[in-house]
Order: structure tokens, then C-alpha cells, then sequence
């Protein structure tokens, strides 16, 4: 019995006709079991048996589901699109303003349901009324969307551009973001720019950089303080004003890229000893931010949370991360995971958020002092392309977009037509996140985050673009399965082509005998898989890949 409802499937699937007599069936337990929402299809429209349903036996035919169900067992049958789900035994159907249920409360035997596709049903569930008791005994229904409301017709959203200047000022948007270069009357200091990204202020904010003194801005304490061999130039004074005052941080880590020549830099400084540093009024002290070098393009990258005075510094050892891991590795601090993301700790609200982004506990390393030291970063909430049930009112679902935006769907159809389903899906509350436009036809562009099958080429929706995976083992760095990959339609396909996706930072790969960590898009190398082990590392993590087309980074320090 317990593989009857397998090969029914498949031969309803096949178009086969079947007739079974079912007259010693012994009705004391269940053998069919469904842990979680199972899609079945019927008349060609898709129906789900919602999870911990149980049952004796059940046949699916082209157009009607039989189901048998023990005492004590329930088995329950629901339509997203609230179709009437015709029985013969006139059970009550609920019929709610977002999908229609159909429970068989055990014993029942032989319940066939017909259900009608044609037609949607008429509300009566919630029951109105009634006062007090309890009543009833059956559970409520299994979350499913509400309609999130939208204008009609639905306007295609126009994009906002990004304020840009060469000024060195900028008015950076919360829904752009901003950018703005600075270059010094004096030749002898570098260039500087500045780039909010979207979502990092909360109202218009007038961003300026502009060269200033440490005597000017009351500052005692000389870089040499800090560690600093030698400064490029003259210090910078970055600053951001609101209608409401200054700034005094951001919601997202905001770009500062500094951009020298080779003449502006003292005797005998090394490019990689270059840092950027900034002065800490609270602590009274110069502080050194992590520093990413580009020999090649002679520029230096850091990210900040707030605004102050920044020297560009020669500092031996670089931008003292030395005993940090790198870039892309999960760190263990107590119980706390961190990312590691362009020299910062960023930090998980919840497990579910983590697990969003495909992470798994046995990735972690212990945090080092120099872990523990580096500055805390924005806390990562949900991957792009997640669809998640928000918890917050537990019957809305929502795809997470870029910027931690939440767009809901316009009808569960529209959700289902863009080939996803209800099951499965993460609670997370979202009150927090912005509101991003609704998703209002199943013809549109699939959402950032999306993976969608073209073929047999899977893409990622991303930017406006659609990218490619580099091979499998690229797809699977990212946490995903083939399950979560949906039929592209014209629209995605009318996208341009992105670059390959490269392995995720913090990939472990073993090519031939070396080990490697995958960081900031290169390839470090392990002096042996003894110094892999003894950096917290495991060989077990390692995936076996060509590193080949990789740039190297060195080794890993």
C-alpha cells in the first residue's frame, strides 16, 4: 500500500486508464504520510495536499482524486487558484478570500473529489459571526499570499537615476544612492570619491569631500599615532548633511576609493603597505580601516558606516589585518557567525536569513583576535531571490529583492504562473524591509534573484542582466538546487548577458594537490592543507575544480 500512491501518479501521468477494487483496504492507520506541501495535478490545474495530511490510500485520475482516510487522520486538499472542490460526500469546503480547503477528517472511505476548474469558489471561510466556543477541532489553513495591492494598470516602474558630480558633492537619494569625485587643487594629494548605494540614507543627504587639517579640525594626535610611517597628501574631511542635521551613519556601507599617482607617493612607500585611516573623536585615536590595494589601477578601496576625517597612510603590514582571515570566510565568535565582507564582520539576525543565503554551521572557523577586531559591518539580512512567508502576519509572501526590498504578487496566480510554489518556504518576519514594486504579470522579467531554465542552461536574473554559472560546482557554492529553478519566459531571455559566475568568496578548492580559498574573486593558496587545517579550516569543505582561469592573490595569509 505504502507505494500505491507512486505508481498511480505515474501511470495518471502517462494517460493510463485504472480501475482497482480496494475491498480488503484496512482502514486502522495510515500508510501514506505527507510532511510537506506535496503539488499534485488534476484537469491539468495544479492542487496541493497540505503537510502532515495522512491516508489510508488515494488515486489521482485525469479529472478527480480519491482518498481514503483512518480514525484519528486528516487529510486535506487546496487550491491556490480557489477552485471548488467537488465531493461526493458533501463535505464543507473553506473557502477563503486567498485559496479554498477541502478537509476529510478520518474515518472516511472513498471521498472522491471532482474539482471544478472552471469556476473559483464562493468566500464563507473565515465563518462569520458565532460567539464564543471553540468549536471545531480542525486546524486553521496552511498559510497562503494575499493579493498585495497594486494600481491598475500597474505602471512599469521607471529607474531613478544615480546622482553623480565631479564637484565633490553629491545629493545622494534613498532610493539611488549618490556618487561624487573629489580632486585636490594640490597636486601632491590623491583624488577621492565617494558612492552611497541605494537604500543607505533615509531622506536627500548632501554629501562633500574636500582636503582639510588636522590643526583645522582640532585634531592632536598625529597618524604616527596609529602606526603611520608616512602620510599621502593632505587629509580629507568627508561629511553628510540631512534636512533633520548631520548624518551620522548609514544603513549600508558607503565606497571610499582614493586614486594616486606614483609620483605622489613619499621615497621608499610600498603600495601594499598603503591604508586608509580614520580619526575616532571618541577614542581620541587614528584607526585603520581595511584597505584593498590595486597596484595595477593604483587606487585604494575601504568601506565606512559613518563619515570623518581620513588620511591615506603608509603603515607596515598594510591595513593591520594580518591574522584575519579573508574576505567571503564565515567566522565563529562564541555563538555568533559572522561574514567576513570587504574587511568587515557582518553579522546574522536569525538562522533563517542565514540559511537564505545557502550557508551551512560547518563552514564557520573560529574567530581570531584579529577577526574579533575588524569593524562591525550592516547586518546581512535575506538573499535576493529568496520567497519567504513573512512571519510578521504569517499569510504573505513575499520574493526578497535587491537591497533587501520585499515584492509581493499581485494574485497567486501570477505567483504560481511564474512556476513557483507555496512550499517549503521560509518564516521571516519583514516588517523592516522597503516595500519594492509588486510582481503583477506572469509576461514580465522574473525578479532579481530568480534562476530560471533556458534549456538546459541555467541563468541568474540579476541587474537587469542574466547571468551564466561558470560550471555546477560554481552553481552549488551558492547554497542552490535545481529545485529552486523555474521556466524562463521571453522576458528574461530578452535580457542582456552578463559575465560567468565566478565560485562565491570563501569557496575552499582543491585543484590537483594545492588547496585553495576563493576571496574577492581570487585564488589564495594554503602553503599545505597543514597550514588550511591549522587557519581553522577544513579539508572536508574542499570541492575538487580547476582554478586555472583564476588570478592569484598570493597566499593566504
Amino acid at each position: 500500500m505504502k507505494h500505491l500512491y507512486k505508481a498511480l501518479v505515474k501511470a495518471s501521468a502517462l494517460g493510463l486508464g485504472i480501475s482497482l477494487a480496494l475491498s480488503s483496504v484496512a482502514f486502522g492507520a495510515a500508510d501514506l504520510n505527507w510532511s510537506v506541501d506535496t503539488t499534485v495535478t488534476i484537469n491539468s490545474v495544479n492542487f496541493i495536499i497540505s503537510g502532515n495530511s495522512e491516508a489510508t490510500s488515494m488515486i489521482v485520475g485525469a479529472t478527480t482524486l480519491t482518498v481514503t482516510v483512518p480514525s484519528g487522520s486528516e487529510f486535506r486538499l487546496r487550491s491556490v487558484d480557489r477552485r471548488p472542490l467537488n465531493n461526493n460526500q458533501s463535505l464543507a469546503q473553506q473557502c477563503s478570500v486567498s485559496d479554498n480547503v477541502l478537509p476529510v477528517v478520518g474515518p472516511k472511505t472513498s471521498v472522491v473529489i471532482t474539482p471544478d476548474t472552471s469556476t473559483t469558489c464562493t468566500t464563507n471561510y473565515p465563518p462569520s459571526g458565532g460567539g464564543g466556543g471553540g468549536g471545531g477541532g480542525s486546524p486553521s489553513p496552511s498559510p497562503t499570499p494575499t493579493p498585495t495591492p497594486t494600481p491598475t494598470p500597474t505602471p512599469t516602474p521607471t529607474p531613478t537615476p544615480t546622482p553623480t558630480s565631479t564637484t565633490g558633492t553629491v545629493n545622494a537619494t534613498p532610493e539611488a544612492g549618490g556618487s561624487t569625485s573629489f580632486t585636490p587643487t594640490d597636486t601632491a594629494t590623491p583624488q577621492a570619491s565617494v558612492s552611497l548605494p541605494a537604500n543607505s540614507v533615509s531622506s536627500t543627504t548632501t554629501v562633500t569631500v574636500t582636503n582639510t587639517t588636522l590643526a583645522s579640525e582640532g585634531i592632536t594626535p598625529a597618524p604616527s599615532s596609529g602606526g603611520a610611517t608616512a602620510t599621502v597628501g593632505a587629509p580629507y574631511e568627508v561629511t553628510a548633511t540631512a534636512a533633520s542635521g548631520s548624518a551620522a551613519s548609514f544603513s549600508q556601507p558607503v565606497t571610499l576609493t582614493f586614486t594616486y599617482t606614483d609620483a605622489q607617493l613619499p621615497s621608499g612607500v610600498s603600495e601594499s603597505d598603503l591604508v586608509v585611516m580614520y580619526f575616532d573623536s571618541t577614542s581620541n585615536s587614528w584607526v585603520t580601516l581595511p584597505t584593498s590595494v590595486n597596484a595595477s589601477t593604483n587606487t585604494l578601496t575601504t568601506t565606512v558606516t559613518h563619515f570623518t576625517v581620513f588620511v591615506i597612510a603608509a603603515k607596515p603590514g598594510g591595513s593591520g589585518t594580518v591574522g584575519a582571515h579573508a574576505n567571503g570566510t564565515l567566522i565563529l565568535d562564541g555563538q555568533t557567525v559572522y561574514l567576513i565582507k570587504n574587511g568587515q564582520r557582518i553579522g546574522f539576525r536569525n538562522e533563517q536569513e542565514y540559511l537564505s543565503h545557502g550557508y551551512k554551521f560547518s563552514q564557520t572557523v573560529t574567530a581570531s583576535a584579529a577577526d574579533k577586531a575588524l569593524p562591525a559591518g550592516v547586518i546581512q539580512k535575506a538573499m535576493e531571490g529568496t520567497l519567504v512567508l513573512d512571519s510578521s502576519d504569517n499569510r504573505t509572501v513575499y520574493m526578497v529583492g535587491t537591497g533587501a526590498t520585499k515584492r509581493g504578487f499581485t494574485t497567486a496566480a501570477v505567483f504560481t504562473g511564474l512556476g513557483y510554489n507555496f512550499a517549503n518556504l521560509p518564516k521571516i518576519n519583514l516588517s523592516d524591509y522597503p516595500a519594492g514594486s509588486p510582481i503583477g504579470t506572469t509576461t514580465e522579467v522574473h525578479p532579481d534573484g530568480a534562476l530560471v531554465l533556458e534549456g538546459k542552461t541555467v541563468w541568474w536574473i540579476r541587474g537587469n542582466a542574466r547571468q551564466g554559472f561558470e560550471s555546477e560546482a560554481v552553481f552549488n557554492t551558492y547554497g542552490f538546487s535545481f529545485g529552486k529553478v523555474v521556466a524562463s519566459n521571453s522576458s528574461d531571455l530578452a535580457l542582456a548577458q552578463g559575465a560567468l559566475v565566478k565560485f562565491r568568496d570563501g569557496t575552499l578548492v582543491k585543484d590537483g594537490a594545492d588547496y585553495y580559498l576563493v576571496s574577492d574573486g581570487k585564488k589564495l593558496k594554503f602553503a599545505s592543507s597543514a597550514d588550511l587545517t591549522a587557519k581553522g579550516y577544513k579539508t572536508s569543505n574542499a570541492i575538487s575544480a580547476s582554478l586555472s582561469a583564476y588570478e592569484s592573490g598570493g597566499n593566504v595569509q
